[in-house]
């Protein structure tokens, strides 16, 4: 790759920082057990101001990308995920999950 690991770290924010929480999908199907199938579900336009064309296609350069942005949308963004078992009502958002770091 031709921009250094320090560069392309700087530009990460601008593409791969959500506007809100991710909502995972309820339930989490089998489809999504692949990782092309997982990206394209959380690569929604509501959360990115990027085209997910252009994400996936970022996120499908080679394996190191991938691997970096990977790590970086997981560690980066906050995740709404449904609670098995529990009901929310309709005014209370989905139990959301922050980065530790």
């Amino acid at each position: 790759m031709a921009l250094p690991p320090e560069i392309r770290l700087q530009i990460y924010p601008y593409l791969f920082i959500a506007n809100g929480p991710i909502a995972i999908p309820k339930p989490l199907s089998p489809a999504m057990k692949t990782t092309q199938n997982a990206y394209a579900a959380i690569l929604k336009p509501k959360y990115f101001d990027v085209p997910r064309r252009v994400l996936m296609l970022l996120i499908r350069t080679n394996k190191k990308l991938s691997e970096e942005v990977r790590e970086f949308i997981y560690s980066k963004n906050k995740f709404s995920l449904p609670v098995p078992g529990q009901r929310h009502a309709m005014n209370q958002p989905p139990t959301t999950i922050s980065p530790t770091s």
